[in-house]
């Protein structure tokens, strides 16, 4: 009889007589038969495809009907654990979902481990925002040169820097002129430091620069808004007073902060989007998977990168895998499977090849494990089973 239920050769038989006088001792050995640690099946590419993904899942005892999912074994396995004498089918079962999510908790462990939205948003921010600053301080760096050549000496001309003030494409903006009302406010305290005299030395350049980046909210607007002024003052100060050699190097690294300005990573950093909200940017279909991968390079750049970049995918991989894990341990394999398949190119972008290989395995182990058999028809009512117990 087991050989009969390992090859599904005679699950017809057995299912026609589940509403008859079956013997409990004879339905506990039938559910018995399914659950063997190391059932026997019969040779088949599809079958030994699932039985090799299994064992790579995690998965250490499936049973027969998970295995071939021949829909004669998988109805035969789901009527018996209903019946008296069915515990080892229902134990087995069991056994194939803890191992699923033993298997999905340790893949996300192995990443960084998931903290949280909120705590895994901000570990990416604060990284980008390094290497916004990093690269900032690049064209920042450039004034001690300048100071050095050139000591304290006084610029001879904000022309560039003042008319940025009334740059027409910010025209009638409130914040904007807010922010050159305290651009004007700064530029005449110097002025009355250094007894009337007009416009600033280099040092005060420098102060003035940094007093620039800390103007008005942290948002996109603001941020452009604080380019336009800096952008025109390293002008005025690092082309006219620094000469040909800051020029090119000034620049080489607006270039350089520019190309990373542009990239996703760069306006994540740029335009102090809320922490909560960093995972849903990344699965939104506006985020392309150009942006996600140059997202990665950024992150491996940046100070703390590589701890963010962690946490990023730890907290990815574990929202995925865990809508098909309910509260109590049970898992629900379509579901797993449906939402990795929506979100696999996304995941493939982010996380390195083997772990997003194994996370796959994971997902279609699920599905093969508690997804039902086409034609299998298997009674969910229970009253078949409820009535052949009663007899």
């Amino acid at each position: 009889f087991a050989t009969d239920v390992a090859t599904g050769a005679a699950m017809g038989k057995v299912g026609s007589v589940a509403g008859k006088a079956i013997a409990r001792p004879f339905a506990k050995r039938a559910a018995s038969a399914v659950v063997s640690s190391a059932p026997k099946v019969l040779p088949g590419r599809a079958t030994a495809v699932r039985q090799a993904r299994f064992a790579r899942a995690g998965v250490q005892a499936p049973t027969v009907g998970q295995i071939t999912r021949d829909p004669r074994v998988w109805k035969f396995e789901r009527e018996a654990l209903k019946r008296t004498g069915g515990d080892p089918v229902l134990q087995a079962m069991q056994g194939v979902d803890s191992d699923l999510v033993r298997s999905a908790r340790s893949l996300v462990d192995s990443q960084g481990g998931a903290i949280g939205p909120e705590a895994m948003g901000q570990r990416v921010i604060d990284s980008l925002d390094a290497r916004n600053t990093q690269l900032s301080r690049e064209v920042s760096s450039l004034y001690d040169g300048v100071r050095q050549a050139s000591g304290d000496a006084r610029i001879p001309s904000l022309e560039n820097f003042r008319a940025a003030m009334a740059h027409p494409d910010w025209a009638d903006n409130m914040q904007f002129d807010d922010m050159a009302a305290s651009i004007n406010k700064r530029l005449a305290r110097y002025a009355d430091a250094d007894g009337g005299q007009a416009g600033l030395n280099v040092k005060q350049a420098e102060e003035m620069r940094k007093f620039i980046g800390n103007l008005g909210p942290n948002d996109r607007q603001t941020f452009a808004m604080r380019r336009v002024f800096q952008d025109a003052l390293d002008t005025d100060v690092l082309d006219n007073m620094g000469g040909q050699p800051f020029a090119q190097a000034r620049a080489a690294a607006k270039a350089r902060f520019d190309e990373f300005s542009k990239t996703y990573a760069g306006k994540l950093a740029g335009e102090g989007i809320a922490p909560e909200r960093v995972g849903n940017s990344l699965r939104n279909a506006g985020t392309s998977l150009d942006d996600l991968r140059s997202m990665v390079t950024s992150l491996k750049q940046s100070p703390n990168g590589d701890k963010a970049l962690a946490s990023l995918r730890s907290q990815y991989l574990d929202d995925v895998l865990s809508k098909g894990i309910t509260a109590d341990g049970k898992v629900n394999g379509t579901t797993m499977a449906n939402e990795f398949a929506k979100n696999a190119p996304r995941l493939r972008a982010v996380m390195e090849p083997e772990a997003y290989k194994q996370a796959r395995r994971i997902a279609m182990a699920a599905r093969d494990a508690t997804a039902d058999v086409p034609y299998s028809n298997v009674n969910h009512s229970n009253t078949a089973s409820t009535l052949a117990d009663m007899i």
